[in-house]
């Protein structure tokens, strides 16, 4: 939040003759943020930036006091002139009570005062309240807000003829109740709110928030009740936050105003009352505080604050600083034990707040920029290798103008519906802030299409892909987090297998396998199964998500054991059983029309997903360098039928012919396939003769 004060105004309570460039200067450098100054006539006026753990600086009086330590430090001289107001003399001529039985606010002040005149107030007050984005009423509400913005704490004035009970009960609100506030609004309360009501069930304000609109004050007010109280900051801010009012008291009192405020910002009210509204003290002074705040004392050595600051600071220096910001100091065996002030209660609790005070008032600037020794803390194998290939396929895909996506771990029951996946099986946020976010997933595909929908109509064309965890649930234990890997695109199928073609390429992986399998989230003609060989020890303990494991008519892809046919990272169909060691790691193909429709898709969509930590069980980040062959390459071409899967043609190939070293599809023709076939030996040159001998052994058989 911010606050707008003036110069003059700052002056009651800072003496200096610093410039109000300074003061910007050097206040935002060691303390709170001027984020502006602005001339207005022959007066300056402050733009300050408040944090919420420095609610003691919303004041004049929290400037001004932080202006004296910070600008001496720069040989400025400043004193901070702390408000001097006389306690006032009771005088209990109209009778009013005040109770709070179960102690919900932790101190509460209060007055009465009779003979009260409503006027204007004086020009200066209008003048200081419009600066600071206030306006002005009557000279009695001018004087509350007057007064929180001085000392720092909210304030309140009632009508006291308007409270017929003359009785303040500070109560808990019942289910249903309502009320009305200054601003002509009603609200219905809720059961943990603090109300104040007259004794007979009527509620006459919401304290801490707003005052309601049965005990305002008029212009024909004659008696007033000067209310100030410290609330519960956590019930304060709820109430504030459920019913939607957001007012400068509100934003105060939920932030931990200093509670030793609500006796000077009392007095200091009762005496602006007297001055400018011919008020009279008219009751005792109540002051009921059940649980007084005890002083917090740190103790903290020269050592530790020379460690921690990284430079020796002299020790009257030090001294100076602690007590021109409030604290008290008490020195003993190479140490201080310091005494923090009550307005620094909830912002000061620990040795590492004393450093951060001194460090910051004897100027960041000053401390020498030295980095502290190297400390390197080895990661473990696994997360390292993750982390490393996690760089090396985000560069390829951005390469392949994918875009990176970063989903919520959750999704929400529409999603899961509308791919027909039964939410039973999903592990459910019980407490989750929006149905968006509702369901673990145990997959990245959802998300990645919804995606897909919500960016089709910016792009035309779309791959994107995401690298995440999904969490498998277990009977008793944790759920599984396994890393999976998605890439989603709307273009065609033959992108999206290239790209997975040439990631595995990219890995160096020597080969994946391709086997028929079954799933009802992808196309029966247009899908897979990818499967690759793991280490036992490596895999175990990883699950895979059995919704997304199959297809129809699909294919699983698979690294074998023993030697690999493949010379280069390519698909090939499975040949014969799959290998005990062979493992199950993805799948890919298109979206089902069924889906697409359900999410309003305008294009075809095509998807892969595999499990990370498999996937790149085998890779390699460098390939293995293999010896140039010395020896002429002989190259033959064969054109045959297509009448069986390509890849069981390159298998038999391979093992037909021993000296064969490479083959690829050179050219398509109807149902013709032209295969360019590459031959050699390493020990010597090989003949034309024997390459076509091999070339024709190879054409009986396919």
């Amino acid at each position: 939040m911010n606050i707008k004060i003036t110069h003059s105004w700052l002056l009651e309570y800072l003496e200096t003759k610093a410039t109000p460039q300074q003061i910007q200067e050097y206040l935002s450098l060691c303390g709170p943020s001027i984020e502006r100054i602005e001339k207005v006539g022959d007066d300056w006026i402050y733009e300050i930036e408040i944090t919420s753990n420095r609610i003691d600086t919303v004041s004049v009086v929290g400037i001004a006091r932080e202006a004296g330590a910070i600008l001496s430090r720069f040989n400025i001289p400043a004193r901070f002139k702390p408000p001097q107001i006389k306690a006032p003399i009771d005088n209990p001529v109209l009778p009013f009570t005040i109770k709070d039985p179960k102690n919900l606010c932790n101190r509460l002040m209060a007055v009465v005062m009779n003979n009260v005149s409503v006027e204007n107030s004086p020009e200066y007050i209008k003048n200081r309240l419009l600066v600071a984005g206030i306006r002005s009423l009557n000279n009695l509400v001018d004087i509350t807000n007057y007064v929180m913005l001085e000392i720092g704490h909210p304030t309140h004035v009632f009508d006291y003829d308007r409270i017929k009970t003359n009785n303040f009960l500070i109560r808990q609100a019942k289910k249903g109740e309502k009320i009305t506030t200054l601003d002509e609004k009603t609200y219905e309360l809720f059961e943990n709110d603090i109300i104040i009501d007259d004794g007979t069930g009527k509620i006459i304000d919401f304290p801490g928030i707003m005052g309601t609109a049965n005990s305002v004050v008029t212009n024909e007010t004659k008696r007033i009740v000067f209310f100030i109280e410290s609330n519960d900051s956590v019930a304060i801010r709820k109430s504030s936050m459920t019913h939607g009012i957001r007012t400068m008291a509100a934003s105060i009192n939920e932030k931990y105003p200093d509670i030793n405020l609500v006796k000077t910002a009392l007095f200091r009210g009762i005496e602006l009352f007297e001055k400018y509204a011919k008020a009279k003290v008219a009751s005792k002074i109540f002051d009921i505080y059940p649980n007084p705040v005890q002083d917090k004392k740190i103790e903290i050595s020269y050592e530790y604050l020379t460690e921690r600051i990284g430079v020796t600071i002299p020790v009257n220096k030090i001294k100076d600083i602690l007590l021109n910001l409030g604290f008290k100091i008490y020195e003993k065996n190479n140490k201080l034990e310091i005494t923090d002030p009550s307005f620094r209660f909830h912002d000061v609790s620990q040795p590492e707040d004393i450093v951060e005070e001194i460090a910051r008032i004897y100027g960041y600037h000053n401390i020498p920029s030295q980095l502290p020794p190297m400390v390197y803390i080895k990661q473990p194998e696994d997360t390292e290798r993750l982390f490393q290939y996690q760089q090396v396929i985000k560069t390829y895909l951005k390469h392949q103008g994918c875009f990176e996506v970063m989903n919520y771990s959750a999704c929400s029951q529409d999603l899961l519906e509308a791919f027909d996946l039964q939410t039973k099986a999903y592990l459910e946020i019980t407490n989750t802030i929006s149905q968006d976010i509702k369901y673990l997933r145990q997959s990245l595909v959802p998300l990645l299409v919804k995606n897909i929908k919500d960016n089709e109509g910016y792009k035309s064309n779309l791959k994107l892909f995401e690298i995440a965890k999904t969490y498998i649930p277990t009977e008793k234990d944790l759920p599984v987090e396994n890393f999976k890997i998605a890439c989603v695109v709307n273009t065609s199928f033959a992108d999206l297998k290239g790209i997975l073609d040439g990631l595995i390429k990219e890995l160096n992986i020597d080969e994946v396998i391709i086997e028929p399998a079954k799933n009802n989230l992808f196309t029966s003609s247009m899908q897979g199964n990818l499967i690759c060989h793991c280490d036992p020890e490596l895999s175990r303990g990883r699950s895979y998500n059995p919704e997304y494991s199959s297809r129809d008519n699909p294919v699983n892809i698979r690294r074998p054991i023993g030697n690999g046919i493949a010379t280069s990272p390519a698909f090939r169909e499975r040949q014969g059983p799959r290998n005990d060691n062979d493992s199950i790691i993805g799948n890919f193909g298109k979206i089902s029309a069924q889906y697409t429709a359900k999410l309003q898709l305008k294009s075809d969509v095509f998807a892969f997903e595999m499990d990370f930590t498999e996937f790149i069980s085998t890779a390699r980040l460098m390939p293995i360098y293999k010896k140039f062959n010395q020896f002429a390459n002989i190259h033959l071409d064969l054109t045959i039928e297509h009448n069986r899967p390509y890849n069981e043609i390159i298998s038999i190939a391979k093992k037909t012919a021993p000296n064969l070293i490479d083959v690829s599809l050179k050219d398509t023709y109807k149902n013709n396939l032209t295969l360019h076939f590459v031959f050699a030996t390493d020990d010597r040159n090989l003949t034309e003769k024997e390459a076509m001998e091999e070339l024709e052994k190879i054409k009986k058989l396919i």
